[in-house]
């Protein structure tokens, strides 16, 4: 059997490759297993998976504080009707060339046009922040863009289908939703009936090498995806994590390497930097993490009890994940006038650290994270879906 993976090709982290690679390694007992993705995906697989290179947005938009997934799709490009028309006809010859018997997808649209058209079973994640329902704090969020669908529409309309209110319900459209993430964090959810699978974590890269050598009571910052600029960020972490005398893992990106180069920032001997660390390999050893409220980093930190510090800015998505983690006890959300402020940051990760409730109430919830089974749930969903005599 044929197994097809299509990770969405707008978006800022690596999360959506990583959750396709997690459901890869899993499925590769079972399926022959094909990549469609944009290229910079490559690197993480080589040539371990057939690999087919996806056709990216161009017309993008700035974001601004953006709650809504339909209007987040919009920004990235991914309603533009040229863009939709191309990357539809061209996911439709790929799909029709390597004959998949089924789709995982990860934040593709288009792919979910293209199963509906050649009626192939997939299957696809779902975020309680992609639905047209999601809210924060019950306040009501009116779409901005109401017309984002319609290029989507055209498409079905061709083929004789119904089409869609918006982004979201496209989204949430199909029968076989994958909520990576834990019934207590996202309730929401349950009136989709997704399959909850706790997380989607790839362990090959997460974990990393045993050679790679992490330090004891760590702590550990995923910034690079957030909302404000690298050259606010980064001296704030200097400036204030430099005051703990712990060692520091900070994931770094070219403007962290430019602002080194050109001696405009000093980085203690005790801070490390890497464009990618196995994050789970980290966490393993880590007193604490920094991040902005991403997803896969919030489930690594739960499975390892390391409570988190979280600065989701205004993005709907992490703001709701960084929510319901702070929520149930597992991490605190920092504003960004504390972040800012001198001593500000210090003081907050040191009111984390030194209240045991944090790593408690976050070991509970990783634990709850393992026993939902991760990519081996996805993939007993998908066997079923292509072998109906497993579920007779």
């Amino acid at each position: 059997m044929k197994l097809l993976l299509v990770p969405m090709v707008g978006g800022r982290g690596l999360g959506p490759i990583f959750r396709c690679l997690s459901v890869a390694e899993e499925a590769n007992k079972y399926f022959d297993i094909a990549f469609l993705c944009k290229k910079e995906f490559k690197r993480f697989f080589y040539e371990k998976y057939l690999f087919y290179d996806d056709i990216l947005p161009i017309k993008k938009t700035n974001q601004g504080n953006i709650l809504l997934w339909n209007d987040a799709a919009y920004a990235m490009g991914l309603c533009d009707n040229e863009f939709v028309q191309k990357a539809f006809q061209h996911q439709l010859n790929i799909v029709r060339e390597y004959e998949p018997d089924i789709i995982f997808a990860e934040y593709n649209l288009t792919i979910l046009l293209v199963a509906q058209v050649l009626k192939i079973p997939i299957v696809s994640t779902v975020n309680w922040a992609d639905t047209a329902e999601f809210t924060l704090d019950g306040a009501i969020n009116e779409v901005q863009h109401k017309d984002a669908v319609l290029a989507y529409n055209k498409i079905l309309e061709k083929y004789n289908y119904g089409g869609y209110k918006d982004i979201s319900d496209l989204a949430t459209s199909i029968p076989h939703l994958v909520a990576p993430t834990l019934p207590e964090l996202q309730p929401e959810l349950l009136t989709y009936n997704p399959v909850y699978s706790g997380s989607l974590l790839c362990n090959t890269l997460e974990l990393g090498s045993d050679e790679i050598e992490i330090d004891d009571n760590n702590i550990y910052v995923y910034l690079t995806s957030c909302d404000i600029e690298t050259e606010i960020w980064f001296p704030v972490i200097i400036r204030e994590l430099s005051k703990l005398n712990l060692s520091v893992y900070i994931v770094s990106n070219q403007m962290i390497d430019d602002m080194i180069d050109n001696e405009r920032i000093v980085v203690p001997p005790d801070f490390h930097l890497a464009r990618f660390w196995p994050s789970l390999r980290v966490l393993q050893k880590s007193k604490l993490v920094i991040h902005a409220g991403s997803a896969n980093i919030i489930a690594g930190a739960l499975l390892n009890g390391v409570p988190s510090v979280m600065f989701p800015m205004n993005d709907g998505e992490r703001l709701y994940n960084a929510k319901a983690v702070e929520r149930k006890g597992g991490g605190s959300i920092i504003d960004e006038e504390c972040f800012l402020k001198v001593g500000g940051l210090y003081d907050f990760i040191q009111r984390i650290a030194q209240n045991d409730m944090y790593n408690i109430y976050a070991m509970r919830l990783g634990k709850k994270i393992l026993s939902l089974g991760g990519s081996r749930k996805v993939v007993e969903l998908m066997m079923d879906l292509t072998n109906p005599e497993r579920t007779n």
